[in-house]
């Protein structure tokens, strides 16, 4: 179990670097919520990156989990640690939610600021592919990912309006093979 915790800590270290380099931006309109419409905008995002069709239920719980702990427009990392991830030790699978950081986002290791979705942003998301450049990064670090014994199988969105704004998180759900965990 030892060997899985240090990979759990890696993943945590990957994930919130790679949150940093994909944060997207993203208009509304229809019959949908503003928050429903961002929702499937982000998802059709990380979905064509990640190479998933479906919004994971469980990951989906846990990113609307995350969003929860949304204060102010910023997203504390106690919150990360204490709500945010869970870890099937029977299963070897792990979970990590996190809404997505704001492109000003500090350097605080505390907390990072909360990208809001205006309707501007969610026009432009809707009518744009992400960047190739992208999800070639995105698909290096789950290359590396896997060769250390871990694989993403599920991607959850959500997104929620609070106080008049509204945010977007992510969810990832991974299984460890722990054959293939460094020594």
């Amino acid at each position: 179990m030892k060997k899985f915790k240090k990979l759990v800590a890696l993943i945590l270290v990957g994930v919130m670097a790679m949150a940093m380099l994909t944060a997207c931006g993203g208009g509304g309109g229809g019959s949908k919520s503003f928050a429903t419409e961002v929702e499937d905008a982000v998802f059709a995002v990380y979905s064509q990156a990640f190479g998933v069709k479906t919004n994971d239920a469980e990951a989906k719980k846990l990113a609307q989990t995350a969003l929860g702990y949304v204060k102010d427009g910023k997203f504390y990392e106690k919150d990360f640690e204490d709500h945010c991830i869970t870890v099937d030790e029977a299963k070897y699978q792990i979970m990590i939610a996190m809404p997505i950081p704001g492109a000003d986002a500090n350097d605080n290791y505390n907390y990072y600021t909360v990208m809001e979705i205006t309707p501007e942003m969610l026009a432009q998301l809707k009518s744009a592919d992400i960047p190739v450049e992208d999800i070639k990064e995105i698909n290096e670090m789950l290359k590396k990912y896997e060769t250390m014994g871990c694989k993403v199988t599920g991607l959850g969105v959500a997104a929620k309006t609070i106080n008049g704004k509204t945010y977007a998180a992510f969810g990832f759900k991974m299984e460890i093979d722990i054959n293939k965990l460094p020594q």
